[in-house]
């Protein structure tokens, strides 16, 4: 059904800009005015500079189980976090109405933790770009997680090439499915540390 329906939204001449969101080619390619083109999506993918430059990149999500993220570069002193607002909107409104932020819970990240942020924006674009992800965190994503794609390739879900890493076919589709193995060791890591904080406590 997936592979259905992209074929008919290419076939009306539509493109694919995220695993989500389709644009007229035509419609797109007349916009004048730079606000009315793609810039909140490409900030978003793009929040951490290639260029080691000092840079603090913010996303602030309104309403309730809205995420918020604050990212930094690796070296910087400052770190990354992201939070979220109330999942019940009976404590979001309870908060608002108080003059309070109405956060649920808050993440101080890891340098893992941020590599694993900009792997899941990338992959909402269905592509990982191999050369920005060695300038930002000194390292090769191919080396990082080789056994996935290993695994990947396999099933057709990936094209690797010298400078990308492109989802192909089901792949496209199963993107949160891909996010999951990815972050797979770092939520062993996490589970392992809280688990123990509840034996020490």
């Amino acid at each position: 059904m997936f592979n259905v329906a992209k074929e008919f939204l290419l076939s009306k001449g539509y493109r694919q800009r995220t695993v989500y969101d389709w644009e007229k080619v035509e419609v797109f390619e007349n916009k004048k005015n730079v606000s009315e083109n793609y810039l909140y999506e490409n900030n978003l993918r793009d929040f951490l500079p290639t260029d080691k430059s000092s840079q603090t990149s913010c996303m602030g999500g309104l309403g309730f189980a809205a995420i918020n993220m604050r990212m930094q570069p690796l070296d910087s002193e400052t770190p990354s976090i992201s939070s979220m607002n109330h999942k019940s909107l009976q404590k979001y409104y309870d908060d608002v109405l108080a003059g309070n932020l109405p956060i649920e819970r808050a993440f101080i990240h890891e340098n893992e933790d941020v590599k694993l942020v900009w792997l899941f924006q990338a992959l909402q674009e269905m592509k990982i770009s191999i050369i920005k992800y060695q300038k930002i965190f000194n390292s090769s994503v191919i080396e990082d997680f080789k056994e996935i794609w290993i695994a990947l390739e396999e099933e057709s879900w990936v094209e690797i090439r010298a400078d990308e890493i492109t989802l192909v076919e089901e792949g496209e589709f199963y993107v949160p499915l891909i996010q999951s193995l990815l972050s797979k060791s770092q939520v062993d890591i996490i589970s392992k540390m809280q688990a123990e904080q509840k034996v020490t406590v």
